[in-house]
C-alpha cells in the first residue's frame, strides 16, 4: 500500500488553506479603485504652442479629476521644442545647416558637435548660468550663435538638465494641481542636490525617473529611499515592457508602501494610433495590470484637426469608461500589505510537495517508507529556507515547482486512472488545472508580487519542462519498444513535424515582445474578443490547447492513430501550462486570470468538439489504425 490517499488528503487540505490568502489578495485588489492622471508638462506646452492656446486654457480644458503634472528639468532639446532656441547636431563639418541668417553659410571647418542659436537674450543667460563646466559653448558670428563641442557619448549636450524653469512652476502652481518630479538620471550632472532640486516644486506628490536608472543607483539607493520618506511622496514604477530602469526594483522594495504602477503611451504612439486603441491601452493597464497612475501625453499630430478638442474628447471618453468600470479619480491608490502567517505558506508548500511526489510516482514506484521520507525531506528543505529568512527565494522555488507540477498532475491522473467519456476526462483535467492555479495565486499574495517588484522566475523552464516530462510519459506508455514499427509511417512524420512547428511558435510567441510578430488579423481578433468578452482569453488555450486536448483524449481513449493522439495531448498540455502561467503574472488581478481561464475553457470546448467531429469524418475516409 502506498501513500496516495495520504498525499491527496494533504493536497485537499492545502487547497482549503490556500483559499484564505487567495481571498485576502482578491479583496486587496478589488478595494483599490483610485486612479490619478499625470500630465507631461513639456507635451502640454507643445500642445498650447500648436493650437495657439494659452497653457492655462490647455490645463483647464483637459482637467480630469485632480491630476498631477510631471515636471522635467529643462534641457537644450526641450528649449528648442518650445521655440526658445535652435539646436542642430553636426555630424559632418561640411554639411550646410538651416539656421538664422546671421549664422552665415552655416559651415565651420573641422568641427562636429552642435550649433546653438538663441531667440531671446534671457534664455541665453538661463542656459549659460546652469550649464556644467564641461560644456563650453564657442561664440560664432552674431551675439546669439554658438557651437558646442561634443564631450562623450554618454553625456550629450541636448539632454543635459538645466534645472526647473520658474515660469513653468508658476503656471502649474496657478492650477493648484500637485506636481511630480521627473529628472533624467542618465544625464545627471552630479553637481546639484536632489532634495534641493525637488524643493522648488509646489505641492510635490511623487517622483518618476526619466531614463535608464534611478537616483542613487547602484550604491546609494537607501539615500533615495530616505528622500521619498522625508518628502512623503510616492514612487512611480513605470511598467518595464522594454527594459527595467536600473535600481527601480530594489528601490521599490525598500519603499514598497510608496510604490504605484504607472503606464504611459509614447508620443509617437499617441500621434499614430486611433483614439479607441489609445483608450483601450489605458483601460487594459488599469484593469489587467494593477496600474494606478496614467501618464498622459496629448496627441500632437498635425493631421488630427482641432488638437485641443481631440484631446479633450479622448480624455472625457476615457474617464467615462473607467468610471463605468467602478474606478474613481484623484490620488493614485496604494495596495495594502497582505499578512500571511508562516504556517499557511508552509502548509501550501506541503501540498505542492505531495503533488510532486504523485507525479513522480507515475515514473518510479517508491516504497511507502521512502515516499514518506522524500515528503518529509522535501517539506523540511523548503521550510528551512523559508524560516531562516530567505522568504523570496523560497517563494520563487515553490512557485516554479508548482508551475511544473500543477499542469501535469490532473492530466496524468486522468490518462492513467480513468476510462470514461473523453469529454468528461477533458472537463476534469481543466477543472483540476484551474483549482491548481489557486496554489499559485495564494503564494503570490504578497504586495511585492502584486506591484511587479518581485516577478516569477524560470518562465522558459516552466513552459518546456512539463512538456518534456509528458512526452516521456506518453512514449513509455504507448511507444516503448515500437519505434521500428512506427517510424516509417506517415502519421509519425506528420506528428513530429507539426510538433516541432508548434514548439517553435509556443516558445517564440511567449512574453511581451515575442520573436514572431503578431499578425494584423490576430490583433484585430484580440481587440474584438476584448470588446465582446471584456477580458481576452489566451490564444494558446482556446485556439489550440483545449481543442487539441479534447481531440487527443478522444483518440487516446479509442486507441486510434497513437502518434496523432500523443501529439494532440502534448499540444493540449501547452494550454494547461499556459493556464497556470497566467496566474504567475502576479501584477494581473486574480479575477482577470480566473475569468480568462474560464473563457478559454468555454471557447476551447466549442472548437474542440468541432475538431472531434472532423476527426470522426476523417476516420470514415482514411480508416483506423490501432496498436
Amino acid at each position: 500500500m502506498d501513500n496516495t490517499k495520504l498525499f491527496w488528503g494533504i493536497i485537499l487540505l492545502a487547497f482549503v488553506i490556500a483559499l484564505f490568502p487567495y481571498a485576502s489578495r482578491w479583496e486587496v485588489e478589488q478595494e483599490n479603485r483610485s486612479i490619478q492622471f499625470i500630465f507631461d508638462d513639456h507635451s502640454m506646452f507643445r500642445l498650447a504652442r500648436k493650437t495657439g492656446s494659452s497653457v492655462e486654457e490647455v490645463y483647464s480644458r483637459l482637467e480630469i479629476g485632480e491630476p498631477a503634472v510631471a515636471i522635467s528639468p529643462w534641457t537644450p532639446r526641450k528649449m528648442t521644442d518650445r521655440g526658445f532656441t535652435f539646436l542642430w547636431p553636426v555630424l559632418d563639418p561640411d554639411r550646410p545647416i538651416p539656421v538664422p541668417s546671421d549664422f552665415g553659410d552655416g559651415r565651420t571647418a573641422g568641427f562636429s558637435g552642435y550649433y546653438l542659436h538663441f531667440f531671446a537674450e534671457e534664455k541665453k543667460e538661463f542656459v549659460f548660468s546652469r550649464l556644467p563646466d564641461f560644456f563650453q559653448p564657442v561664440p560664432l558670428g552674431g551675439e546669439n550663435n554658438f557651437s558646442v563641442p561634443p564631450r562623450d557619448e554618454n553625456t550629450l549636450f541636448p539632454g543635459v538638465p538645466l534645472g526647473f524653469n520658474d515660469e513653468d512652476i508658476d503656471l502649474i502652481a496657478a492650477t493648484g494641481w500637485p506636481t511630480v518630479g521627473r529628472p533624467n538620471v542618465n544625464q545627471n550632472r552630479g553637481d546639484y542636490d536632489p532634495e534641493e532640486l525637488l524643493g522648488d516644486l509646489p505641492r510635490l506628490e511623487g517622483l518618476l525617473f526619466d531614463g535608464g536608472e534611478t537616483w542613487g543607483y547602484p550604491e546609494n539607493l537607501e539615500e533615495t529611499a530616505l528622500l521619498l520618506e522625508g518628502k512623503d511622496i510616492y514612487l512611480g514604477f513605470v511598467e518595464p515592457f522594454l527594459a527595467q530602469q536600473k535600481g527601480m526594483r530594489n528601490l521599490g522594495l525598500l519603499e514598497e508602501d510608496r510604490v504605484l504602477r504607472l503606464h504611459s503611451v509614447q508620443q509617437g504612439e499617441m500621434d499614430s494610433q486611433s483614439p479607441e486603441r489609445i483608450i483601450s491601452r489605458y483601460i487594459r493597464s488599469v484593469r489587467e495590470r494593477n496600474v494606478r497612475l496614467l501618464y498622459f501625453r496629448p496627441v500632437l499630430a498635425a493631421d488630427r484637426g482641432d488638437l485641443l478638442a481631440q484631446n479633450e474628447a479622448l480624455l472625457n471618453n476615457l474617464k467615462e469608461r473607467l468610471e463605468g468600470l467602478g474606478y474613481s479619480f484623484g490620488e493614485g491608490g496604494y495596495f495594502q500589505p497582505i499578512e500571511i502567517r508562516a504556517w499557511i505558506v508552509l502548509f501550501i508548500w506541503a501540498g505542492l510537495v505531495a503533488a510532486g511526489l504523485l507525479v513522480l510516482g507515475f515514473f518510479y514506484q517508491f516504497s511507502r517508507k521512502n515516499q514518506l521520507l522524500l515528503f518529509v525531506l522535501g517539506w523540511l528543505g523548503g521550510a528551512g529556507i523559508y524560516l531562516i529568512g530567505f522568504r523570496t527565494l523560497f517563494l520563487q522555488g515553490a512557485l516554479l515547482g508548482g508551475a511544473l507540477v500543477l499542469p501535469l498532475l490532473p492530466l496524468m491522473v486522468v490518462l492513467e486512472k480513468r476510462k470514461g467519456p473523453f469529454w468528461l476526462d477533458w472537463f476534469l483535467i481543466s477543472l483540476g488545472t484551474v483549482l491548481g492555479s489557486f496554489f499559485i495565486g495564494a503564494l503570490g499574495a504578497d504586495r511585492s508580487f502584486i506591484l511587479g517588484l518581485e516577478v516569477f522566475r524560470g518562465v522558459k523552464v516552466a513552459l518546456l519542462l512539463p512538456l518534456m516530462i509528458l512526452a516521456y510519459y506518453l512514449y513509455r506508455e504507448r511507444f516503448a519498444g515500437k519505434w521500428k514499427k512506427m517510424l516509417p509511417s506517415l502519421p509519425v512524420f506528420i506528428s513530429l513535424g507539426l510538433m516541432a512547428v508548434a514548439l517553435f511558435f509556443y516558445i517564440n510567441r511567449s512574453g511581451n515582445f515575442p520573436l514572431i510578430p503578431v499578425p494584423q488579423w490576430e490583433i484585430a481578433l484580440r481587440e474584438f474578443l476584448e470588446r465582446v468578452l471584456v477580458i481576452r482569453p489566451r490564444f494558446k488555450e482556446f485556439m489550440w490547447g483545449h481543442p487539441f486536448l479534447l481531440a487527443g483524449l478522444y483518440l487516446f481513449r479509442q486507441r486510434k492513430w497513437p502518434w496523432i493522439a500523443s501529439f494532440s495531448i502534448l499540444l493540449g498540455c501547452m494550454g494547461l501550462i499556459t493556464m497556470i502561467n497566467s496566474f504567475t503574472h502576479f501584477h494581473t488581478p486574480l479575477w482577470v486570470s480566473l475569468w480568462r481561464s474560464i473563457l478559454g475553457i468555454l471557447l476551447g470546448a466549442g472548437l474542440g468538439l468541432l475538431l472531434v467531429l472532423i476527426i470522426r469524418w476523417l476516420e470514415g475516409v482514411l480508416g483506423r489504425e490501432k496498436i
